[in-house]
């Protein structure tokens, strides 16, 4: 299957030297059939339908009401950019992908009677020459309160888990996984600074929020080197809403990420903490857009990254405030540790402004380990090395733990220890 995309568009044009409009995406490769590792059951209060075809999911979104209020020309934006229903961040090319290839969707349903912080998780093992696409929507209904971790990795760490009563995948009811994650974790199996295993995957998620639901979405990828993996989010939240986004990009060689948040109703709450490794020969490719369209709404990003060797990095976090959002507070910061002689970083936050009663804010702070702090750290016997290591892993951490599952934690942690060993 070929598809010649246009990815990661940015709401407005600007001059293209860098190339920052947006990013090409060549697939030629024939899929396989997913292997994501799902609970044998569900706990009460969640319910998945599998198989449904893009048309059936466009007809879905329009009768719940999910759509892109669409514009004339405003602030210079032109909406044939973002031409779907239910945006993304890497936009409709990636609709086009999973309906050519007939990849059919998973529809989880969140009852308003379900109310856990205990997480659900769906674990995506790949193994060499995989080339897989998941699409997934979730439907959080009014009131509801869930927890969804999503896995991908190289391993099979994870894979005979059964599920307890209420149809976690643990032993432990705090985390909702189990200890067998952290069984083998010193072994040599996360495979982070080789290629010995190649393949594709590529994904897109798109969660609605009725009012009051809260959800907090987390992605850990840790897959090897000679993967090229893309993830496209879609978000729809009504009043009172609470979308929380943590998101780890550890592995793969290349990497395409894209978020479209859409805040429509009155107080709606968006939070992304975002942390990035971009390792020697590795290119990653990132838009973030948040649009403010419900009055008191509130929206904070925050992306911690590290770059090493020749890695190279596009990073576009937009803050949209369309007409009408009065009050609305939108917060975007992006911190960037350079290490390495060869690093290419592009970075480029915007702030749309339709709306005069808004507080929007962005920032972007890049560079490499300050001499004093080398310095400092030299003068109590720790090398360049792991200076640099510690601050990986300081910057991380701060990511990760946010995740509910120690053993989680665990294997990023280690993760970032065996990329400086």
């Amino acid at each position: 299957m070929k598809l010649n995309a246009k990815v990661n568009n940015l709401p407005v044009l600007t001059m293209n030297s860098l190339k920052l409009n947006a990013a090409p995406l060549d697939i030629d490769i024939e899929f396989k059939e997913n292997r994501t590792l799902k609970p044998a059951c569900l706990p009460k209060g969640i319910t998945v339908e599998s198989g449904v075809g893009s048309d059936e999911l466009a007809d879905r979104f329009k009768k719940l009401g999910i759509g892109n209020p669409k514009e004339m020309i405003v602030a210079g934006k032109y909406p044939i950019y973002n031409t779907q229903g239910f945006a993304t961040g890497m936009g409709s090319d990636i609709d086009k992908l999973m309906k050519l290839t007939g990849t059919g969707a998973d529809v989880y349903t969140i009852d308003s009677s379900y109310k856990s912080d205990s997480p659900i998780l769906l674990h995506y093992v790949f193994a060499d020459g995989d080339n897989v696409l998941d699409n997934t929507f979730i439907h959080a209904k009014e009131g509801s309160e869930s927890t969804i971790i999503m896995y991908y990795s190289c391993d099979d760490l994870i894979a005979d888990i059964k599920p307890g009563d209420d149809g976690k995948l643990a032993a432990d009811k705090n985390t909702g996984l189990s200890d067998n994650l952290t069984a083998d974790i010193n072994d040599d199996r996360l495979g982070i600074l080789t290629a010995d295993k190649k393949g594709f995957s590529g994904n897109q998620t798109r969660v609605y929020l009725e009012k009051n639901a809260k959800v907090h979405l987390i992605k850990v990828q840790m897959l090897d080197k000679g993967f090229l993996f893309f993830d496209d989010i879609g978000g729809y939240s009504e009043a009172d809403s609470s979308f929380e986004v943590t998101k780890l990009e550890l592995g793969a060689g290349n990497v395409y990420d894209g978020l479209n948040e859409a805040q429509m109703g009155y107080r709606s709450d968006f939070r992304v903490n975002y942390g990035y490794i971009g390792l020697p020969d590795t290119v990653c490719d990132i838009n973030y857009n948040d649009v403010f369209w419900g009055k008191k709404s509130n929206g904070v990003m925050r992306f911690n990254e590290a770059l090493i060797g020749n890695a190279k990095k596009t990073f576009r976090g937009t803050v949209d405030f369309r007409e009408g959002c009065k009050a609305a507070s939108g917060d975007e910061q992006e911190d960037v540790l350079l290490f390495g002689e060869d690093i290419v970083n592009k970075t480029i936050p915007l702030i749309l402004g339709e709306e005069e009663d808004v507080e929007g804010r962005h920032a972007a702070t890049i560079g490499k380990l300050s001499d004093d702090m080398l310095f400092y750290m030299q003068s109590r016997g720790i090398d360049k090395r792991k200076a640099e290591e510690l601050m990986v892993e300081a910057s991380i951490t701060s990511i990760s733990s946010r995740i509910p599952s120690e053993e989680l934690q665990a294997r990023i942690t280690q993760y970032i220890r065996n990329v400086f060993s």
